[in-house]
């Protein structure tokens, strides 16, 4: 879990934002982590790859959120999240819930899902935040969703990547 809770963030970020600071960091750059105890995946040739694509393109790499974004997606995730948007939205939505994201707390996912009459949760067990980047175990299980859940998807499954090898 986070070690301050959303309502104070939100204070912080907005406040911060509000007297012209949101360009701040909110956190440190986590671009060169170690592979170990990664909240991302856990594949170590698929975190290298990404790490090698990072290091080659640097304009690629995301940075440490700023106060704003915080306070923007703070703002648009409650907005999403409220029973009147979600009843509006009929298209159907297919909701891939890796079950140790250590970015996107799987409760909130769940949530979302719970209230969310167009929305079908899939759980990606023992997956972590990048299903496309995790281990073969995890990333099959998220496209073995994506074609089951598209009509008339014929498609030859796609449960490895020539990138990661």
């Amino acid at each position: 879990g986070q070690a301050v809770s959303e309502g104070l963030i939100r204070l912080i970020a907005g406040s911060l934002t509000n007297m012209g600071l949101g360009q701040l960091s909110a956190g440190k750059d986590q671009n060169n982590r170690p592979f170990a105890g990664n909240p991302l995946t856990s594949d170590p040739k698929r975190f290298a790859r990404n790490g090698a694509i990072g290091k080659t393109f640097p304009e690629l790499e995301l940075g440490p959120p700023t106060m704003r974004w915080l306070k923007e997606t703070l703002k648009a995730g409650r907005r999403i999240a409220s029973q009147a948007h979600l009843t509006n939205i009929t298209i159907p939505t297919l909701i891939l819930a890796p079950m140790r994201d250590g970015i996107v707390p799987y409760g909130k996912q769940e949530e979302l899902a719970r209230n969310f009459r167009a929305g079908q949760l899939v759980n990606i067990i023992g997956g972590r935040h990048e299903l496309f980047s995790e281990d073969d175990v995890y990333r099959a299980q998220a496209l073995a969703a994506i074609e089951a859940f598209i009509p008339g998807s014929d498609a030859a499954p796609l449960v490895s990547d020539d990138a990661a090898a």
